[in-house]
């Protein structure tokens, strides 16, 4: 099955957000190898719970990490969810290639394994 959690156990939700919607800090979920789908087969057959997992996009750990400042402000914002300026540093890394733009460039080809 797929879970769901608020990060950290924040927010107002019961049961650590498992069964709300979180709205106040957001969502954490985890995708357990033994619910991944088979490439053609339909979410909820034989159990299977999620599918289609794929790299988008790399980029190296320093460079979202340091250059970009989130393993600063991340420490700055433990405990006072929704962490939304490391959020937004997290997201600008990813969607954005440009360092001007607070992006990190492409790492470019590596080995991606998916279990």
């Amino acid at each position: 099955r797929v879970g769901r959690e608020s990060p950290l156990g924040l927010g107002v939700g019961r049961l650590q957000g498992q069964c709300s919607p979180n709205l106040d800090v957001g969502s954490w979920f985890s995708f357990p190898a033994a619910g991944r789908c088979a490439d053609e087969q339909p979410i909820g057959a034989n159990g299977c719970t999620w599918r289609n997992a794929r790299r988008v996009r790399s980029i190296e750990a320093d460079c979202i990490m340091k250059d970009r400042g989130l393993e600063t402000t991340c420490k700055s914002e433990v405990g006072h969810a929704p962490l939304a300026k490391s959020a937004t540093i997290f997201a600008n890394a990813l969607w954005y290639r440009q360092p001007a733009d607070g992006g990190c460039p492409e790492r470019g080809e590596i080995p991606s394994l998916l279990v």
